[in-house]
């Protein structure tokens, strides 16, 4: 069997990114370079040039490009979302890790944070009262069968909150554990007060 070199390779990661896309990328560089012992060459403006590689050097560069991209972007008049870097850090941390703690919570749901489009906030979703492990986020789309009927709406954290306080649940810490065998009243039948109705 004919045997090929790899000789080189090439990666990219574009501008106009949320932070945590180079922090995710730069763990993925790291294990590459480390496994393969491989040379760089980083033209990036404010990069590593020829090396050595580092993971700061990395996110350095690629930090001067997306907040000049984004600069750009502004001084053209582009409609851009934004959101605090440690609350989109936040939200990645959690997501990265969402399956060791489905190992750590075989009996929870652990959702994903999601980004709504159109304005910059987090959302879990929270299906029919399952039990649940509750992420720090801006909303909750909730989902329940209410007498028979699918209710669905999208309920502001503080909101959340007081419901699970009624159903007798830690809110003080996070992420909030909820677990029960029987959904309790407060929660199985709760729907925000602004459903959408199907």
């Amino acid at each position: 069997m004919l045997k090929k070199n790899i000789v080189s390779t090439a990666f990219a990661i574009n501008y106009g990114r949320p932070s945590f896309f180079a922090t995710e990328a730069e763990i993925e560089l790291s294990d590459f370079v480390a496994t393969f012992h491989a040379r760089i060459e980083d033209a990036q403006m404010h990069g590593m040039g020829e090396g050595p590689y580092s993971g700061e050097g990395f996110l350095r560069g690629w930090n001067f490009g997306n907040v000049f991209s984004a600069c750009l972007a502004l001084s053209k008049s582009f409609d851009l979302s934004s959101m605090p870097a440690d609350k989109l850090r936040a939200a990645w941390a959690w997501n990265y890790h969402r399956t060791e703690q489905d190992w750590r919570n075989p009996s929870l749901v652990v959702p994903t944070i999601m980004f709504l489009n159109g304005r910059p906030c987090t959302v879990a979703v929270w299906g029919d009262g399952a039990p649940f492990l509750l992420p720090r986020v801006d909303h909750v789309l909730i989902g329940r069968h209410v007498r028979g009927e699918k209710h669905f709406g999208l309920a502001p954290w503080p909101a959340v909150v007081e419901v699970i306080d009624r159903a007798g649940f830690d809110t003080a810490k996070g992420p909030i554990k909820l677990s029960y065998f029987t959904t309790p009243q407060a929660s199985k039948t709760w729907s925000p007060t602004y459903p959408n109705r199907h």
